[in-house]
């Protein structure tokens, strides 16, 4: 008979927020589960593990992404629950994801209201009141290691905050680009599902850049795709296969507070993969159900934004994205990014 053993661990949020701005509508938290840190976890039993973060932006949305090590047997499911500042009371814990050693089985889920908040696959969303405390629960099945999570970041996000930016705020910017940047068309793959691996494509582009090694994509496209949601462009798979690959850096999804920050990240010599949607000028495509590609520069003569678009159906696939172009179809995605 096989034998299943199960680990709860539910973990707190260890809050580091730098303050973009007077009103910022967007704030991430990581939390750290490394032995150093976990005098502040309250231990409540051999087997569960409770913290609370009890304040936090008050959001409309909250998205968790991982950094763990995949388990060498068994499965880790990630949880939330969130509390609502007008209900002043905790609501439902939503499953968030199934991820573990068999990636063919690894899917995000659809949670029902609770009257608070729901959870559809990759965001826990707001019904009318905002989100200001979340608790994140961590669940280790069948011989699964708990030491193998590192952390959960949170990005929570308040659309109500959400304002557009104009190309004319960015009149002063310097150019900067990153070199040596590979190339990868989603077109070349030797795949049937090549037209819908643009993030799979894009991450490995970012891999390979970052650890100076080979990263392929059809492998990574193998290891991010989500049953739950049919799809490879599933955002914290993406981020939790970059973590696995990639054990020096820290990798996670966020929404970022404006063009400034991705701006400064490439200032820092650190290109972006980024969400966007709808049209382009210049692009391959319109982007109905949002698109990846990874961004390597700004060149302040053109004013555009130099991107590797996997969509480009040749080897060499880095094209200038007017500015003012890009930020509507980022915007469009909520400026959502994959951070490391």
């Amino acid at each position: 008979m096989e034998k299943r053993y199960s680990i709860c661990l539910a973990i707190t949020i260890f809050v580091t927020v730098v303050q973009v701005c007077a009103q910022p509508w967007t704030q991430s938290y990581y939390l750290s589960l490394k032995k150093k840190k976990r005098s502040a976890v309250t231990v409540v039993n051999s087997d569960e593990f409770i913290i609370t973060q009890s304040t936090i932006l008050p959001s409309t949305q909250v998205i968790a992404s991982w950094n763990a090590l995949r388990p060498k047997q068994g499965y880790f499911i990630f949880w939330i629950q969130a509390h609502t500042e007008k209900n002043n009371k905790w609501g439902k814990w939503h499953k968030m994801f199934r991820w573990g050693n068999d990636h063919s089985t690894q899917q995000s889920f659809l949670s029902s209201s609770d009257g608070m908040t729901s959870y559809e696959h990759v965001r826990l969303e707001a019904k009318q009141n905002l989100i200001d405390g979340i608790k994140i629960k961590v669940c280790a099945h069948e011989g699964a290691d708990m030491r193998n999570v590192y952390g959960v970041t949170c990005s929570c996000s308040n659309y109500k905050l959400f304002k557009h930016e104009s190309s004319k705020d960015y009149n002063n910017l310097s150019s900067t680009t990153l070199y040596r940047v590979p190339h990868k068309s989603q077109f070349l793959l030797q795949h049937k599902d090549a037209r819908v691996m643009c993030s799979p494509t894009s991450l490995s582009t970012f891999l390979q850049h970052i650890t100076n090694k080979s990263c392929n994509s059809l492998a990574s496209a193998q290891q991010v795709y989500d049953n739950g949601l049919k799809i490879y462009g599933s955002w914290p798979f993406n981020t939790a296969y970059a973590n696995d690959y990639d054990r020096r850096n820290r990798y996670s999804v966020q929404r970022l507070q404006s063009f400034d920050d991705l701006y400064q990240r490439l200032r820092q010599k650190k290109p972006t993969v980024v969400s966007v949607r709808g049209s382009l000028d210049g692009a391959p495509q319109k982007y109905k159900n949002g698109h990846l590609i990874l961004v390597v520069g700004y060149d302040a003569a053109t004013k555009s934004v130099i991107c590797h678009d996997p969509a480009i159906k040749k080897e060499h696939v880095a094209i200038k994205y007017p500015l003012h172009s890009f930020l509507r179809a980022w915007e469009s995605s909520r400026r959502l990014a994959y951070i490391y």
